[in-house]
């Protein structure tokens, strides 16, 4: 498999941003709909009753499953390979509760402000090398990593975002 760059990534999700990339991304025809219903659905399986104190979010985008993630923690660290969307997440959600971090997280400096109890890892992990170990030394040996993912990577779709 083809390794996927990460200027492509962060160039075209800085672009999606600029053409209403929820509508296109969730709500543009059928198919994206359920998507995102099964998406959704997933997310709330796997959160069940859950309550974390530190959660990060890897692939945040404008932070359309962190305003579920946000209700389920006490603290959340948003990143993003995107600055295009950091800063809609940034308009959308609570200062106080999240903080946000425009980065590539394969890249081995980046850093985090603590250690969480969850990464929770949303239909971004399509994205990713695995070459190299994918476990971050910010989780807590007892921590949990949640990886909700689709079979369809959408950087493949043609036209995916209106562009």
């Amino acid at each position: 498999m083809e390794k996927i760059n990460s200027d492509y990534v962060r160039e075209l999700y800085n672009k999606a941003t600029k053409n209403n990339y929820e509508y296109w991304r969730w709500k543009s025809s059928l198919s994206r709909k359920k998507q995102y219903q099964q998406t959704l659905k997933s997310l709330l399986f796997h959160i069940g009753d859950s309550f974390f104190e530190d959660l990060l979010e890897v692939g945040c985008g404008p932070g359309t499953w962190t305003r579920i993630l946000t209700k389920r923690c006490k603290n959340i660290t948003i990143v993003d390979i995107s600055e295009e969307m950091i800063k809609v997440a940034r308009r959308r959600l609570s200062p106080k509760k999240v903080k946000c971090i425009v980065g590539d997280f394969q890249d081995p400096e980046l850093s985090f402000p603590s250690k969480y109890d969850a990464i929770f890892c949303i239909r971004a992990i399509e994205y990713m090398d695995f070459a190299n170990s994918w476990i971050p030394p910010c989780l807590w040996s007892s921590g949990t990593i949640y990886n909700i993912l689709t079979l369809l990577s959408p950087h493949i779709e043609s036209n995916c975002f209106g562009l």
